[in-house]
C-alpha cells in the first residue's frame, strides 16, 4: 500500500472499505469484520445497514453533555503537547472542516509531519482511523498524536503520566475530569487520560 500521497492511488482503486471488482490473480483484502461492525453500528442504524460496506449515518449518537464539554476542552488544550503549543484543534480546526487545510501538518517545534491531517468530522463512523488505518477506533487514534515526537512531542506510553501531571496542576480541570470518569477509575490512571481525548 502507498500512503506517500493523499489520496493514495491504491485507496482510489480499491475504495474506502476494500469493496471493488478484482482482476484475475489480484490479492483480495480481508472484509470488514461483521461482529465489529454490528457492535459499533448495530444499535444506531440497524443490522441490515451495519453489515453494509456503506451504512447511513444515524441522526444522533448517545452522548453525555458533561463528557462532550470535557472532550471539547481537551481537544483544544495545548498542554497535551510537550512545549504547550499544539492541541488536537491545531491540525483539526473545526472552522476548516476538521482539518488544517495544509499539505502537511505542523507539530511541536514547528516540525512538519509527513502527511496532511484527515478531517475529524464524522470520524466516529470511519471504518478505521488515520490515513493508513492503523487505529481501529477513535479511542486508539486519540492516543497516537500525543505520543508522536513530531506531532505533540511525547514518545513513550509512560509519558501519559507527564501529561496527566500537567493537567493535574489545574485543580478545576482535574476536578471536572474526575467528575466525568466512570466509577472505579482513578484520575491517576494515565490510560483514562487518552480515552478522555
Amino acid at each position: 500500500m502507498c500512503f506517500k500521497s493523499i489520496p493514495c492511488p491504491h485507496f482510489l482503486h480499491h475504495g474506502a472499505l476494500g469493496q471493488h471488482a478484482h482482476s484475475p490473480g489480484e490479492k483480495r483484502h480481508a472484509p470488514v469484520d461483521q461482529d465489529e461492525r454490528l457492535k459499533i453500528f448495530g444499535d444506531m442504524v440497524g443490522e441490515e445497514y451495519a453489515l453494509s460496506p456503506l451504512a447511513p449515518i444515524p441522526d444522533a449518537l448517545p452522548t453525555d453533555p458533561a463528557k462532550v464539554a470535557l472532550g471539547y476542552k481537551l481537544f483544544h488544550d495545548v498542554r497535551l503537547s510537550t512545549d504547550n503549543t499544539v492541541s488536537c484543534a491545531s491540525c483539526h480546526s473545526l472552522e476548516k472542516a476538521g482539518t488544517d487545510n495544509l499539505p502537511t501538518s505542523t507539530g511541536v517545534r514547528s516540525q512538519k509531519g509527513g502527511i496532511n491531517a484527515p478531517t475529524v468530522f464524522n470520524a466516529a463512523f470511519h471504518a478505521k482511523q488515520f490515513w493508513d488505518g492503523r487505529a481501529a477506533n477513535l479511542q486508539e487514534q486519540a492516543g497516537g498524536p500525543p505520543l508522536n515526537p513530531v506531532e505533540m512531542g511525547y514518545e513513550h506510553p509512560d509519558d501519559w503520566k507527564k501529561i496527566a501531571a500537567k493537567l493535574d496542576q489545574d485543580t478545576a480541570f482535574a476536578a471536572e475530569f474526575k467528575k466525568g470518569l466512570p466509577p472505579g477509575i482513578h484520575r491517576r490512571d494515565h490510560h483514562e487520560c487518552h480515552r478522555g481525548i
